[in-house]
């Protein structure tokens, strides 16, 4: 009796690690190799950042992934890890604080002006300002003004606008993100002497757009005025 009881042990013992090293050898049927956690995935310059790793990217990069908003703007995300190394290491070239003081003379008079006299009229004077390789920043000021003959004058100011110009680097832009002040002036009015001067102080920032939500990257105050001498 004692001697079956060991054998009927034996076999059973036999049946249960025949069916452990099938399920061992098999791996789990509820696991799969290519379900690996985000965040333990590894990835190179090639690789085309999608919905799935675009969270473990950010992170690898220091971006809190939590900081993005659904993109409303007509801008392409950045397509794989090279192209947002790129766009970050623009971002970094931001000055840390910029202070303009900009005069912009008055353009030369054409023959057809000099036959323009008592006049009086509407103007919009814009210039551009480079402050990195992607980052330049239209200014405009309009005002009205007084023409007769070779002679002309500003007589008084109407708005001011700032306009961020497209960076050239895919999946990236600049914004005014606060604007503390932005005032449109005319000094010496109905003079030769007369200008408009554009003041402003406001924040600009970096934005990188991956797989369609946008995330700051770097801002930095500006602040100054762009004189707009004469009026042609």
């Amino acid at each position: 009796m004692t001697i079956l009881k060991s054998k009927k042990i034996k076999s059973i013992l036999t049946g249960v690690l025949a069916v452990f090293l099938t399920l061992s050898l098999s791996g789990p049927v509820f696991a799969s190799t290519n379900n690996k956690d985000a965040a333990t995935q590894k990835f190179s310059k090639d690789t085309i950042i999608t919905t799935d790793n675009a969270k473990s990217i950010l992170k690898a990069y220091g971006i809190d992934p939590n900081t993005g908003v659904k993109s409303d703007k007509p801008i392409a995300s950045v397509k794989t890890v090279a192209d947002l190394e790129i766009a970050l290491e623009e971002g970094k070239k931001l000055p840390s604080k910029i202070i303009d003081n900009v005069t912009v003379s008055p353009l030369p008079l054409l023959p057809s002006s000099l036959a323009v006299i008592n006049a009086i009229s509407y103007e919009t004077r814009t210039t551009t300002t480079k402050y990195t390789s992607t980052l330049s920043v239209i200014y405009s000021a309009s005002g009205q003004h007084y023409t007769y003959g070779e002679e002309a004058w500003w007589t008084s100011a109407g708005s001011g606008s700032i306009t961020p110009k497209a960076t050239g680097i895919p999946g990236t832009f600049y914004q005014v993100t606060e604007q503390r002040r932005l005032s449109n002036q005319v000094y010496n009015a109905n003079t030769m002497s007369s200008y408009l001067q554009l003041s402003y102080d406001y924040d600009i920032t970096h934005y990188v757009t991956v797989a369609g939500f946008t995330y700051p990257t770097s801002s930095s105050p500006i602040q100054g005025s762009v004189r707009f001498t004469g009026v042609f």
